[in-house]
């Protein structure tokens, strides 16, 4: 892609999050992007094919990019008390510094388009991991895909959560706790709280 093409997204893209956070994405058109843009509308179908196409666009670079950052074969770890694993870090800095398109498409005013497209992301996030520490040797009882998907659903809560809470805490501490109760569990989570 060249500089003009690059730039062009670039300002299709802004328009877009800005009339997002005016106008929410149900009543939002391409004319109002294309307006706001200062491009013409064959301009923005040579890129996009609509918004949902736009939107999911959006979302699928800074995933693929988060992607690449991460360690799909992490090996078990030593941790120091309030350290999170590599990857659960990540994730967390990886929301912070894209916190303004997340928070539009998935916090609790988000879409729930985007949130489904977020949940199958985390799934696939979850099932390399998952391969990765298992192989094909699942022994729990329970289906394997249940097991999943109330991961999958507990990622997500988290960062709902946290998006809706920007600033009361670092990614570093969301990303502890969720370790905690992910693979320690509830139980022992609040324990730790009771000694406090």
């Amino acid at each position: 892609m060249d500089l003009r093409e690059r730039r062009t997204r670039k300002l299709i893209r802004e328009a877009f999050f800005e009339l997002m956070r005016e106008k929410g994405f149900e009543t939002l058109s391409v004319q109002d992007i294309t307006e706001r843009a200062m491009v013409n509308r064959s301009t923005f179908y040579r890129h996009y094919q609509d918004k949902y196409d736009l939107a999911r666009k959006c979302l699928d670079e800074p995933f693929s990019a988060l992607l690449e950052q991460m360690d799909m074969i992490e090996p078990a770890q030593e941790l120091a008390e309030g350290q999170p694993p590599r990857n659960f870090l990540i994730l967390f800095e990886h929301i912070q510094q894209n916190a303004d398109l997340y928070s539009l498409l998935f916090g609790r005013s988000g879409i729930s388009m985007f949130i489904s497209r977020l949940r199958e992301y985390v799934l696939q996030l979850l099932r390399f991991r998952l391969q990765a520490s298992l192989g094909a040797g699942w022994q729990g009882q329970m289906p394997r895909e249940m097991f999943e998907e109330f991961l999958a659903g507990a990622y997500i809560g988290v960062m709902q959560w946290w998006l809706d809470n920007p600033q009361a805490y670092t990614p570093r501490q969301v990303a502890y706790w969720l370790y905690q109760l992910v693979v320690q569990g509830t139980s022992a989570a609040l324990a730790v709280e009771a000694k406090r």
